[in-house]
């Protein structure tokens, strides 16, 4: 998976302005005065500003938190950008066997009119960079691709879903058979 270098960047730098403002928050609320009697003679008292402290401290945390939030956002951006899937927290596993292996009851819509663009072409080519592309060719379902690679001498066909921001290799069976066979009567 593609890391995203500007969440990352943006996360230290929230982490480093919480860090810093607590440290100039303390360096700078210890102040020493200098305090003169009636003769001229100076005595110096050492103090803490309070009010320095908290705001650089509390100015240092909200933006910190700016920062990260910022990051966050946009680590949920890129995985919807991408579709990869997010870490889940399942503790049940029947409810994750349900989910995996339940048929699914999309209806598949035929079409024949459409064409791929230069986007999600190069969001393929970036899918699948460690394979040779034969061929990318629309199927007869809008938004699906059948994708012809060739590793070493074995030559094979993946159907991909490029509905969304990113290139899903096709898991339900009714929508890849289709498209399968509609791919081998063309190839006739």
């Amino acid at each position: 998976m593609k890391e995203n270098m500007i969440a990352k960047i943006l996360f230290i730098i929230g982490i480093v302005n919480i860090v810093l403002g607590f440290i100039i928050g303390l360096v700078g609320a210890a102040e020493d005065q200098v305090v003169y009697d009636a003769f001229g003679m100076g005595r110096v008292q050492s103090g803490f500003n309070f009010t320095y402290f908290i705001s650089w401290a509390t100015g240092g945390f909200v933006t910190g938190m700016l920062f990260i939030g910022f990051s966050e956002i946009i680590k949920l951006l890129h995985v919807i950008n991408w579709k990869t899937p997010m870490p889940q927290q399942v503790s049940n596993k029947e409810n994750l066997l349900k989910e995996t292996t339940s048929p699914s009851n999309k209806t598949v819509q035929t079409s024949v009119d459409w064409t791929l663009g230069e986007t999600e072409v190069e969001k393929i080519k970036e899918k699948y960079a460690e394979y040779h592309i034969l061929d990318i060719i629309p199927s007869n379902v809008e938004g699906y691709c059948v994708v012809r690679l060739q590793t070493g001498a074995e030559e094979f066909v993946h159907v991909v879903d490029i509905n969304g921001f990113g290139v899903v290799e096709v898991k339900d069976a009714g929508i890849k058979k289709t498209i399968i066979s509609w791919y081998n009567d063309l190839q006739k």
